[in-house]
């Protein structure tokens, strides 16, 4: 199986675009939404999560390198994981989605949060609703929700197994 990490940040590649860290913090909450949405929290996605995280970093100059050390981390879980209960993720979801007003900040939500998704080779009727209240969270037309999928199933294509 391709390294499902590797199809994320592909998806993300560096120096792709600036965010403020305001940007990259909402990004990352919406991220972990993303990989809770079935309340199954699983070893790849988490994996992928942290190397997004670092990646969000380097990209509102935060950090250099894209590592997030373990301690941190550990931290970034505690932050988002206590609240996994529907209602809340969903405010959460929308309030984050509204702080994003930058149209490439929303689209770069989108694509990180379609392409966590991916990673543990599983679909559920939660991630679908979940992917339906993030593009109503950001605004975003279906097209571009559709154009967006296909920019992150492109990443993923030709991954070394």
């Amino acid at each position: 199986m391709p390294d499902p990490t590797e199809g994320v940040l592909r998806a993300v590649p560096e120096g792709s675009l600036s965010l403020s860290k305001a940007e990259a913090d909402g990004i990352l909450e919406i991220a972990f939404l993303a990989i809770a949405a079935d309340r199954k929290l699983h070893d790849e996605e988490l994996v992928a999560f942290r190397a997004v995280a670092g990646r969000l970093r380097q990209l509102s100059g935060s950090a250099a390198a894209p590592t997030v050390s373990d301690r941190d981390f550990e931290l970034i879980l505690e932050r988002f994981g206590p609240d996994l209960d529907r209602e809340v993720a969903e405010e959460h979801l929308r309030a984050r989605g509204a702080e994003l007003t930058r149209p490439e900040a929303r689209k770069l939500a989108y694509k990180v949060a379609y392409a966590l998704a991916l990673c543990d080779l599983e679909t559920s009727d939660e991630e679908f609703e979940f992917d339906l209240q993030l593009i109503d969270a950001l605004a975003l037309t279906t097209e571009e929700a559709d154009a967006l999928e296909d920019e992150v199933l492109d990443a993923f294509q030709d991954i070394p197994e």
